[in-house]
């Protein structure tokens, strides 16, 4: 049963999404219940964040690499500064140079080996469903743990098209907790493999 309790709009989309899937919860929200509501927000917040990176990575026009070769650059700057050099700024300068000296070139070479040695992020661009990929596989298994069954798929032999239980699941997810994203998902939920899901 659906409550239209205006004061808590959260759990109202909680009840509507998970009614999709044939998975009735409380009217009233209590201590006992709230895995309902947190599961489908920690799967929303989860995809944003995902697509967030995603477009900064894309957008980057540096890489760790550059940073790495920029700290090589300096390193090789301050080798070449010699000992009539390093008098010259001690005459003039108020720190101590040599100390400062060292622990630059001590850092640096910390840094440059940090920065060298990073995993580059994966090629996002390489399967374009991937995140949302990611976010039906997180969906499924809020929807198992939740309706106690696997969800699964079926796949109308006219027209392809996707529907049953889990899909009205996932789209009245995206509906409610991810609009700007419904086309998207829509697309990939009824045309892309959804082979780890079916059953």
């Amino acid at each position: 049963m659906i409550d239209n309790n205006k004061d808590d709009p959260e759990w109202c989309y909680a009840q509507t999404i998970l009614a999709a899937g044939k998975i009735d919860i409380p009217a009233e929200q209590d201590a006992e219940c709230n895995h309902f509501l947190s599961d489908l927000k920690f799967a929303a917040a989860m995809f944003k964040e995902a697509k967030r990176v995603t477009a900064v990575i894309q957008e980057r026009e540096w890489g760790l690499d550059d940073g790495a070769q920029l700290c090589s650059d300096l390193l090789n700057f301050l080798y070449q500064v010699d000992d009539v050099e390093i008098g010259r700024i001690a005459r003039t300068s108020k720190m101590a140079f040599e100390p400062l000296l060292a622990r630059t070139f001590s850092d640096l070479g910390k840094l440059e080996y940090v920065l060298r040695n990073t995993p580059n992020p994966p090629k996002v661009r390489k399967r374009k469903h991937e995140i949302d990929d990611f976010l039906i596989t997180k969906l499924a298994d809020t929807f198992e743990r939740q309706i106690g069954r696997k969800p699964g798929v079926t796949t109308d032999w006219a027209t392809s098209k996707r529907g049953g239980i889990f899909v009205y699941f996932v789209m009245e997810f995206v509906t409610r907790m991810l609009p700007e994203h419904v086309g998207q998902i829509d697309g990939c939920l009824t045309s892309a493999p959804l082979g780890h899901i079916e059953m």
